[in-house]
């Protein structure tokens, strides 16, 4: 999801929230993303009832594989460097609050937000303070209404005991995921599932220049109408997720090659987070065309579980899967289409094709199964794209012909779906 992207995350005082935001870091580490470390110096030098400064910064560096910012001589190249894509302060206490909205640079933190707000880059800020709904309601509005500064979602922390105190939800630091279903015939006319389009962002054709690519979630014949669905990653898809019902979107598409059906009688299918999205037209098509659908969504825990009451309507199973084993199964998806598929060996109807969408480690090891069990497969693939129809070559992936050699293949023009033999993940 993140890959070539850094992020920093910085930790200010509220040394109970700290605990809490562990999981939120290893999770974005998990989905690719290069996260540098940052603690302010009360953080860095005060040992509490959560534990010695020490231990703090260890579990960070353990998390990231990074050093941790713990200075403002080490903060202040992070503006000239342009480090960050995105900076995050969670937890934020306060007095940090109250400093940013004054422009008080007096700490590593806020030398950190400081430099990183002179590139024009978002600050997204996780409130955690006593006095939110007090003295800093005022600091907490301003920075509300001011460029490039966000807040993860937040309440009241206990209205009765602590009538004052707001904390952010540390639930939707990631829960950025929006759909929208556009009517267009032309486009419903020619598209498949695994095809995507390639959408404007903005109402001016220079910023941002390129447009976005987004998977195809479903096809409305009888509406001609299609849906796509796409998390908030930088600026363009923000800009994208700013439209309101009933504008008009500039939309390239049906690019790309999609998924192929044949006459396949026994079908899994595999998606792993935001990749489970061009899946469901293919379950859909699969089971319309009178097969029998399998399908094996993994997610990281319970709250980022999405579509499951699509999904089940268009398969004949459903296996759900969390990593951290707060939703459905525990582990990874990928263990249960194995067990399953190890069942089949035995005797069970063997799946005559497995499709799958998701991370590169997810459909490496799905490539491995199907090998082992020799059974079609195809993956669909999640590269960064440039232009979408094939000039720029910046989505290029590695494909082994029939001699053994090496050829390369864009992604926004030979896929993104591929036959897992060729592809070298």
């Amino acid at each position: 999801m993140f890959k070539n992207k850094t992020f920093g995350w910085a930790i200010t005082g509220s040394f109970c929230t700290i605990p809490e935001v562990y999981e939120k870091i290893e999770e974005v580490v998990a989905e690719n993303a290069n996260v540098m470390p940052i603690i302010s110096e009360k953080v860095a030098n005060t040992d509490t009832r959560v534990g010695p400064s020490s231990k703090i910064i260890k579990k960070l560096e353990e998390i990231t594989g990074n050093d941790v910012i713990k200075n403002m001589n080490n903060a202040e190249p992070i503006g000239p460097k342009k480090m960050f894509d995105l900076l995050i302060i969670a937890p934020c206490t306060g007095s940090s609050i109250a400093r940013l909205n004054c422009g008080i640079t007096d700490s590593s933190v806020l030398m950190a937000a400081k430099a990183h707000l002179r590139n024009n880059r978002p600050v997204v800020i996780g409130v955690s303070t006593n006095d939110g709904l007090s003295t800093n309601a005022r600091n907490i509005g301003d920075l509300l209404n001011k460029k490039n500064i966000y807040f993860v979602p937040f309440g009241q922390d206990d209205p009765k005991g602590k009538p004052n105190s707001l904390k952010f939800d540390n639930e939707k630091i990631t829960d950025t995921i929006y759909r929208f279903t556009c009517k267009s015939p032309e486009i419903v006319k020619e598209a498949v599932a695994g095809q995507f389009i390639n959408v404007q962002v903005s109402d001016s054709p220079i910023t941002p220049m390129l447009k976005r690519p987004i998977s195809i979630h479903n096809i409305d014949k009888k509406n001609k109408t299609i849906e796509f669905i796409f998390q908030v990653r930088g600026k363009g898809t923000e800009m994208l997720a700013a439209k309101k019902k009933g504008e008009k979107l500039c939309i390239l598409g049906p690019l790309g090659s999609g998924f192929v059906l044949w006459d396949f009688k026994n079908v899994a299918i595999v998606g792993g987070g935001i990749g489970i999205f061009p899946l469901y037209e293919l379950a859909k098509a699969a089971g319309e065309d009178g097969g029998k659908v399998t399908t094996y969504l993994g997610f990281r825990d319970k709250n980022a579980v999405i579509l499951e009451d699509e999904f089940k309507e268009v398969s004949d199973n459903l296996i759900i899967a969390t990593d951290n084993g707060t939703y459905g199964e525990k582990g990874y998806v990928t263990d249960y289409l194995l067990k399953d598929l190890a069942a089949q060996k035995d005797g069970i109807e063997k799946f005559d094709a497995i499709f799958a969408c998701g991370p590169k480690p997810m459909l490496s090891v799905i490539k491995k199964m199907a090998s082992d069990y020799d059974i079609y497969c195809e993956v669909s693939l999640e590269e960064r794209m440039g232009c979408a129809i094939g000039a720029c070559m910046g989505c290029s992936v590695r494909l082994e012909t029939e001699d053994g050699s090496v050829q390369y293949a864009r992604v926004c023009k030979d896929g993104p779906v591929f036959d897992a033999t060729t592809v070298l993940l």
